[in-house]
């Protein structure tokens, strides 16, 4: 008879042909097969997975269990059934079927386990073309502490458990929840812990992110309506098992504030993406009100700042602010402004003051910019170019754009300011001919930028324009004259970015000053009395 010092539990469900890979991780594991068993749970699947596990079974007997069941719905019953009938042994390691193991992840976690009498052990993670927790791994610890350590930032199964530990509290995955089912089981783990080590000076276990979108944590494809509702049934489990399970305080704030900063910002983000008002409505009544319930201002206090406000608008009901973040629509407004203060560059949250949060922060860069050329337009002997210039996310305050001309082949620089609305995002640029490149023009092409003088950084964009079609005018000709000398622009759009360039040629004639008293007379023949 084996006694394994760990079993190795993996639920299965159509994971071929990445289940290979994770077989053979268990098989090269440095502790040896003699201290290991794998118990895999073929959970309804009907791409020759369930076939794949009889034929290991066979070819290396008691090694590993092989059981078959109809499809569950998540990873929760199998790794239940396992637990329950099959484990023997010292320590259980949940592993999905598409990750794999370093191969000398067993042996360091068991290690630990025995050096430090814990009753569970995390091993660092390491994410293949996904992401992967890291904040908890900066270095080995053989006491980490739940309430004050990063170790309740990776609250999936994919760890070291001692398995008496399991079974003398009861824990187990709730059964038919689909995400985020270990998330109750790892909190209850942690919570009656004697114990928690961390191994981080190994790569322990990969990730992996599957190329047909199988991980039950990457699946993608419902709408923000079907997501919110899978994420706040989460999100109020989790709270409301605090809220139960540990008191108020310190410690309770510090785990709150992994939820809030995590699935709370994201059901706020789903929210404000629902294109139904009326069932955006619904939720954000739900939300409020289970910010009112939960939200503690020490839970609060340890968020991003930048988060911090967000939240708070929505426990305030300030619901357009928070579709605005998100959305980015106009139609919306924006709820950040950009300014300067002592000479750095910061953001301020609009309409969010007094909420109990600071508003403004110091700001490396700003979001996005954007600019589009909306009208161009020849009065009064000049060019009038205008369009909306800013930030995704920011309203300007107190920091006006500008034009910048750059000649091609002399590098010869024009800057001018522009009108600009910081509410609207809208600028208007006037060019004179004669005033603007009186002294540039030398037969040169000049393409037109708008830039922001920002602390520290200058932020520039071409001039474009997305749909040429909507403009009335493409190319303009334009000609001024003063005394003897003439300055011509020919306005056209490049190809194929559709940019704003000026062609510009400056002449010098008698023919000139001719041409431009002509001109004159005629205006004053042809001005009303």
């Amino acid at each position: 008879m084996r006694f394994p010092t760990v079993s190795v539990v993996i639920p299965v469900h159509n994971a071929m042909p990445y289940l290979e890979k994770t077989i053979d991780s268990v098989l090269s594991q440095t502790i040896g097969t003699d201290r290991i068993e794998i118990i895999a749970v073929d959970d309804g699947s009907t791409d020759g997975s369930g076939d794949f596990l009889d034929k290991l079974a066979h070819h290396h007997g008691d090694l590993i269990t092989v059981v078959h069941q109809a499809a569950s719905g998540g990873p929760g019953h199998p790794r239940n059934v396992a637990l329950d009938y099959f484990a023997t042994g010292e320590y259980v390691f949940f592993l999905d079927a598409d990750d794999h193991l370093g191969p000398e992840a067993l042996e360091r976690l068991v290690a630990s386990a025995r050096r430090n009498g814990s009753d569970v052990v995390l091993g660092k993670v390491v994410g293949v073309d996904r992401s992967a927790p890291q904040s908890m791994f900066r270095r080995n610890e053989d006491a980490a502490d739940l309430y004050t350590s990063r170790i309740y930032w990776s609250i999936a199964a994919w760890k070291l458990f001692r398995t008496d530990h399991l079974r003398r509290h009861g824990i187990r995955f709730p059964v038919g929840v689909k995400r985020a089912e270990d998330q109750p089981f790892t909190f209850h783990a942690y919570l009656r812990a004697r114990n928690i080590s961390i191994v981080a000076d190994y790569d322990c276990l990969y990730l992996v992110r599957r190329d047909d979108g199988g991980n039950v944590t990457s699946a993608t494809g419902e709408d923000f309506l079907q997501r919110t509702a899978i994420l706040w049934e989460m999100l109020v489990h989790m709270v409301e098992l605090l809220h139960e399970h540990v008191p108020p305080g310190p410690g309770r704030d510090h785990l709150m504030y992994r939820h809030w900063e995590t699935e709370g910002i994201s059901l706020l983000r789903f929210i404000a993406m629902i294109d139904d008002p009326e069932a955006r409505t619904e939720w954000w009544q739900r939300t409020t009100e289970l910010l009112h319930r939960h939200l503690t201002a020490g839970s609060l206090a340890k968020l991003h700042p930048h988060n911090q406000p967000i939240l708070l608008a929505a426990a305030a009901t300030e619901f357009t602010e928070i579709e605005g973040h998100y959305r980015g629509a106009a139609d919306h407004g924006r709820v950040k402004e950009l300014t300067v203060i002592d000479g750095a560059l910061h953001e301020r949250y609009l309409a969010i003051a007094d909420r109990g949060a600071p508003t403004t922060f110091l700001l490396d860069k700003p979001s996005r910019m954007s600019t589009t050329v909306t009208g161009i337009a020849r009065r009064n002997g000049r060019l009038h170019i205008s369009g909306t210039t800013g930030f995704a996310r920011h309203r300007v305050l107190g920091l006006h754009p500008r034009m910048v001309a750059i000649a091609r082949e002399t590098g010869a620089t024009l800057t001018k300011p522009a009108e600009y609305d910081p509410d609207t995002q809208h600028f208007n640029i006037e060019i004179d001919p004669i005033e603007d490149f009186h002294d540039l023009a030398q037969g040169d092409v000049f393409d037109l930028y708008v830039e922001f003088e920002l602390p520290g950084q200058t932020l520039q964009q071409a001039l474009r324009v997305p749909n040429p079609a909507e403009l009335s005018r493409r190319r303009t000709m334009l000609t001024r004259y003063r005394l003897r000398t003439s300055v011509s622009v020919h306005q056209y759009l490049t190809n194929p970015r559709k940019r704003v360039a000026l062609e510009v040629h400056k002449t010098k004639s008698t023919h000139n000053l001719v041409r431009h008293v002509k001109r004159a007379i005629r205006r004053r023949l042809h001005r009303p009395t």
